[in-house]
């Protein structure tokens, strides 16, 4: 199976997996949250894609496919911040965009929201905000998420005794910073936070997150809210918090991905929702079926051969162990998200 809408290149040693789009349209740079498997952003890539939007999306160095350290030290630019400027930067080589959105899911929030106002040399006027851990120095963290950011940063570390060998270079120390709000991954420093206050931005999050409290979220648009109304104008931000009984992972699905793309077209949700359907439906061009583990069916691996490729690239670089087969089941089944 050919996947020839999908490319991929190796820039500054971060893999880089983009589609083409018409040369009219902004591109769209995808600042992705943290995945033990890489997987699922094709799909929503090619959804985007659907709509006129090059796409643009990548494994931070250390992690997935990509090269280098994840984190290695807690001083200077940080290197998620790095890799999505590089991403803006890669969209004006590539596709002499002039204006580029980002599509930010969990922990890509954060450094997507510093990078939209770091990078001066292409303008990021639209941000979609997906379950954001906004990370913050203000009142600190319940005792609650302290655990669950700890346990987490064990298992980025060491990985999870089954496929996963945890990141490269990664730092518990540095880690902990970070949760804290003491780098530069805080967009509510007041150097970030006035020029991110008036941008475009479209958060979502779902109530019943266990993983990262939608209270960060809440709290984030809240404050620029209020910003907003000291200054006298009108916050272009908006915040939707979901009460669908989902989580963390499951959370965004095709009626979030519509509501997200009429944010990103400034079209209506219901023109939108025929060209996504199709796009759905054209996925299927691109699924391979391949047989579940415990023997019960099969499942789809949509752009099988890329996906393939990508978690080959991160075995080859010691991040992922284990047959290619079992390795894709984790990954594509029974949930994936689009971010």
């Amino acid at each position: 199976m050919a996947d020839q809408i999908l490319f991929n290149e190796r820039r500054n040693g971060i893999s880089i997996w983009y589609i083409k789009g018409q040369s009219s349209k902004p591109t769209i740079v995808m600042a992705k949250g943290l995945q033990d498997i890489p997987s699922g952003e094709f799909k929503w890539m090619f959804l985007l894609n659907c709509l006129g939007f090059n796409v643009v999306c990548a494994s931070y160095r250390g992690t997935g496919d990509s090269d280098g350290e994840f984190i290695p030290n807690a001083t200077g630019e940080l290197s998620v911040i790095e890799d999505i400027s590089n991403l803006i930067n890669f969209s004006s080589e590539k596709f002499h965009a002039e204006e580029v959105y980002i599509a930010a899911a969990s922990f890509g929030v954060a450094p997507a929201l510093v990078a939209s106002v770091k990078y001066r040399r292409i303008k990021v006027s639209k941000i979609v905000a997906y379950a954001g851990a906004i990370f913050t120095d203000k009142g600190g963290l319940a005792e609650y998420e302290k655990e669950k950011a700890s346990n987490l940063g064990e298992k980025l570390l060491k990985g999870d005794g089954e496929f996963f060998r945890g990141y490269n270079g990664f730092n518990l120390n540095v880690w902990h910073e970070i949760v804290s709000g003491r780098t530069e991954l805080n967009p509510y420093r007041e150097e970030y936070f006035p020029e991110i206050a008036k941008k475009h931005i479209f958060g979502i999050h779902q109530k019943n997150d266990e993983e990262v409290p939608y209270k960060r979220t809440e709290s984030f648009f809240k404050a620029i809210r209020e910003y907003c109304e000291r200054i006298g104008t009108e916050p272009q931000a908006k915040f939707k918090l979901l009460d669908d009984k989902k989580g963390h992972t499951d959370g965004f699905g095709e009626k979030e991905a519509i509501e997200s793309a009429s944010f990103l077209t400034g079209r209506s949700s219901l023109s939108l929702k025929t060209s996504l359907i199709k796009g759905l439906l054209a996925i299927r061009k691109y699924t391979k079926r391949i047989k579940r583990q415990d023997g019960n069916g099969c499942i789809g691996v949509p752009f099988y051969d890329a996906a393939s490729r990508q978690i080959e690239m991160a075995r080859e670089r010691g991040r992922l162990c284990g047959p290619l087969n079992e390795i894709l089941n984790k990954a594509y089944s029974p949930k994936s998200r689009y971010l």
